[in-house]
């Protein structure tokens, strides 16, 4: 199994792929549908002129639900780097405590801590009051692995 690190260069650099070849589809889309107003009506060039203009339009679109895609992707994995940092740094937290210091909403962590326990690096905890979080061994390893050398 594969676990996600931080944003990688190539993630970012994919990232200003898609949205520059996003701009460039729009620029296209906008020029193609000027050349099909100045052909003439009803002719060959303008139909082609017209379905070109509604393939870049459709391109354009699925360029920019990737780079949506690509941007959530990214900030999952900061959430996720960061979850494990806390908690290496500072041990078991309540799920509240984690959004705080990760400066996420509960909501947006929720899937990144689930996600985290179905590869085993993280363990939620239930009791009363209500749930924290701490790293298992695996976790731990993980985290220690990636911190700089001295």
């Amino acid at each position: 199994m594969t676990t996600q690190n931080s944003p990688s260069a190539t993630e970012t650099d994919l990232a200003d792929l898609i949205r520059r070849l996003s701009e460039l589809t729009h620029t296209l889309e906008l020029v193609v549908h000027q050349l099909s107003e100045r052909a003439p009506a009803g002719s060959e060039e303008r139909r082609a002129l017209d379905e070109a203009g509604r393939t870049l339009g459709t391109l354009a679109d699925r360029l920019s639900h990737g780079e949506a895609e690509v941007e959530a992707t990214h900030q999952r994995a900061t959430l996720r780097q960061e979850v494990l940092s806390a908690l290496a740094q500072r041990g078991s937290m309540i799920p509240i405590e984690l959004a705080a210091i990760t400066l996420s909403l509960p909501e947006e962590l929720q899937p990144v801590l689930e996600a985290l326990a179905q590869e085993g690096l993280v363990e939620v905890h239930e009791g009363r009051p209500g749930s924290w979080v701490s790293l298992t061994p695996k976790g731990r390893a993980l985290v220690q692995s990636q911190a700089p050398a001295p």
